[in-house]
C-alpha cells in the first residue's frame, strides 16, 4: 500500500483485490496510521472518509513514488559518503 498527498487529500495505492480495495467505499469512515520505525510511540494518525475510488492513473501514480523513493534513498547514500568530508 503506497500513502501520498496532493495537498489537499490523502491518496491510497493499493493493488485491485486487495481486502484494503475491496472494502474501500465512498463516504465509509478510513484512518491511517504512519509510525517512525526509529521511535513506535511516535506515529501520526489520519482519520476521515473515502472520497472517491478510481483506477485512472493507478500504474503511473506508484510509478512515479517508486521513483521518489529510489531518487531520495540515493540522496541519502551521496551525503551519508560525504559526510566525512
Amino acid at each position: 500500500m503506497w500513502v501520498d498527498t496532493d495537498g489537499e487529500h490523502v491518496i491510497v495505492n493499493t493493488a485491485v483485490g486487495r481486502k484494503k480495495q475491496r472494502l474501500a467505499e465512498e463516504g465509509k469512515p478510513v484512518s491511517i496510521e504512519i509510525s517512525n520505525p526509529s521511535n513506535p510511540y511516535r506515529y501520526s494518525l489520519i482519520k476521515g472518509k473515502i472520497m472517491k475510488q478510481t483506477f485512472e492513473s493507478a500504474e503511473e501514480h506508484i510509478n512515479q513514488m517508486a521513483k521518489n523513493i529510489l531518487a531520495l534513498k540515493n540522496i541519502q547514500k551521496v551525503l551519508k559518503t560525504k559526510k566525512g568530508f
